[in-house]
């Protein structure tokens, strides 16, 4: 019997324990499926078996782990059942009280039986009825657990479509591109001390999540081997139990999985973050320096003494050594200080997060479009030296290949300078002629309109005096 079921009889303030048995009874008959459930079922086996190397493999492996646990759910409900029948049997009623209590106990299982009470004459005969259903279930148990559908931990993801209505392709690129951060975050965080998200974009995301792939894949296999191994040792019914957590509950699978490896390239990212600081001080360190690295920059700067730790689609990360150091000491970050870094870049709490002062060396965060060479020291282009002639006796200074385009730059554009100071002086000079001409034929001019019109006007354009004409005459 059920634990619910027993608490129920327990707790039950009825001082009447026939009362108790038939309300028990009730409770337990009305999960009783109809018989007709379990024969159609018995018969779909055979041809849902033959599909499971067909094309329709994938609804016949839904249909036998469904059918498998219905089973198991009916064989519970009809032990429970069978367990109420014989401890009613077991009271001690007189004649009267017997015939009155088994026909309304017989009462509450006809219906679900299927059974009319004069084909049920007593709980003898109920319990071989509970006893026959019994037998009919065990059956179909037995039969869909001969079939072992091939169920394996990676349906789970196929599932997910199903279950949260978004496309299969979307799902695993998303889950790609956060496990690729994820590995990221915490390599920077080790190795230079920031988990620089500031500077990545969707094309760093999905490359590291490519990079990833070979990891997740590697995990997915052993996890399959394992669920194999658990299926074999758990034998049919085991194995149909671990079926129904994997097509019943995938976005639980889906999200433990992702969960877990998270935390493993996380651990993996630490590991490599430490290897890239401790190969940056075992650099660092070698009198020799024959290790050391070196980089120019577009505006001529080197830089000495450096370690690129890796480069993202905009952004060159590199360690180097502060100036007058011989060397670098410090032990590496524990996963802890790591881990508070990250959620501290990514908004999760506030906290520290950076190279410590005492450290004896820097990050240097470049663009990569201004990064023109990063080799081993030496093997980089310096900037030549200023020298005092060129070899031709002329005494100029002989620039780099950048200097003199600049030059030559300022001397186009002095001259577009001059050019347009020249063009200004000839126009106010020729503004001034027609000016000085408008002036000296304007008395004339005004003296005409005047006469015109009957009065005489001076050159400045003051009325002297009206002129009659002859119409006034």
């Amino acid at each position: 019997m059920s634990i619910a079921a027993k608490l129920t009889s327990w707790l039950s303030f009825s001082s009447n324990r026939q009362d108790r048995l038939r309300g028990e009874a009730r409770r337990l008959a009305v999960g009783i499926l109809p018989l007709n459930e379990v024969l159609s079922r018995r018969e779909e086996v055979p041809s849902h078996v033959g599909r499971i190397d067909g094309n329709e493999r994938w609804e016949s492996w839904r249909w036998l782990v469904a059918a498998h646990h219905m089973a198991q759910s009916q064989l519970s409900v009809v032990r429970d059942c069978r367990s109420v029948v014989r401890r009613a049997s077991r009271l001690r009623l007189d004649e009267k009280d017997r015939d009155h209590f088994d026909g309304s106990f017989i009462a509450c299982f006809s219906g679900p039986l299927e059974a009319s009470r004069e084909e049920i004459s007593d709980l003898g005969v109920l319990d071989t009825k509970l006893e026959e259903r019994e037998g009919l279930w065990r059956h179909l148990e037995n039969e869909v657990e001969e079939a072992q559908p091939p169920v394996f931990v990676s349906h789970a993801f196929l599932r997910l479509s199903d279950s949260t209505g978004l496309e299969m392709a979307s799902l695993f690129i998303a889950g790609l591109i956060g496990l690729g951060a994820v590995f990221m975050a915490f390599f920077y965080a080790t190795a230079a001390g920031q988990a620089a998200n500031a500077y990545w974009t969707l094309d760093d995301l999905i490359v590291q999540g490519i990079f990833v792939l070979p990891q997740i894949g590697a995990a997915l296999l052993v996890l399959e081997v394992v669920f194999a191994v658990m299926r074999r040792v758990s034998g049919g019914r085991g194995s149909y139990r671990w079926h129904s957590v994997i097509m019943r509950h995938p976005i639980i699978v889906a999200v433990g999985f992702f969960l877990v490896m998270s935390v493993v390239l996380s651990i993996d990212g630490h590991r490599r973050g430490k290897e890239k600081l401790e190969d940056f001080k075992t650099a660092m360190n070698r009198e020799s320096g024959a290790n050391r690295q070196m980089a120019t920059v577009l505006d001529r700067t080197v830089l000495n003494d450096i370690y690129l730790v890796g480069t993202t689609d905009r952004t060159a990360i590199f360690l180097q050594m502060k100036e007058g150091s011989t060397g670098v000491s410090g032990d590496a970050p524990t996963f802890g200080w790591t881990a508070g870094c990250v959620a501290s870049s990514f908004g999760i709490f506030n906290g520290s997060c950076g190279v410590e002062d005492e450290s004896k060396h820097l990050v240097l965060v470049m663009d990569r479009a201004l990064v023109v060479c990063h080799a081993k020291k030496g093997e980089c282009e310096t900037p030549k030296p200023e020298a005092k002639g060129n070899g031709n006796g002329n005494g100029n200074v002989e620039s780099d290949p950048i200097a003199q385009q600049l030059a030559s730059l300022d001397t186009k554009v002095g001259e577009i300078k001059q050019l347009s100071d020249d063009h200004h002086t000839f126009v106010e000079g020729e503004f001034e002629d027609v000016e000085e001409h408008m002036n000296r034929h304007l008395g004339i001019v005004v003296k005409a309109i005047g006469g015109a019109n009957g009065v005489e006007i001076d050159p400045h354009g003051d009325v002297v005096e009206d002129v009659p004409t002859a119409q006034d005459e």
